[in-house]
């Protein structure tokens, strides 16, 4: 595993909100996956591993378990920081290349992770 233990400034990090603290796991991501981007709503598959989360997609990559915090190139890197409760930037915020609807944003809720207008 690559990842580095430390601490996070969260004031860094343009995806987490200040309002609210974090709830940050390490997470296992799916090897030579590309690059996950900060602010990607993310789902496990079947294995367990962090990939993107697909809404119109089959279960379990269907089912969102958090927001990438920080990029991470898959080919690197197999840890992946990912808040699972707290507050986002609403426009940090990408499924996919796009902008979460409201349903990706209740999913999101229904996790206690909140978007957030500005920082």
């Amino acid at each position: 595993m690559n990842a580095v233990l430390g601490t996070i400034d969260y004031g860094a990090s343009s995806v987490i909100s200040a309002i609210h603290p974090p709830v940050i796991k390490t997470m296992k991501a799916k090897t030579n996956n590309g690059t996950l981007a900060a602010g990607l709503v993310v789902a496990e598959d079947s294995a367990g591993d962090i990939v993107a989360y697909n809404p119109g997609g089959t279960a379990p990559l269907n089912e969102a378990v958090g927001v990438l915090v920080q990029d991470c190139d898959t080919t690197t890197d197999d840890g992946a920081l990912v808040l699972r409760h707290g507050t986002v930037v609403l426009g940090k915020l990408k499924v996919g290349t796009s902008a979460p609807d409201a349903d990706d944003l209740a999913a999101l809720e229904a996790l206690g992770i909140f978007a957030v207008a500005g920082k």
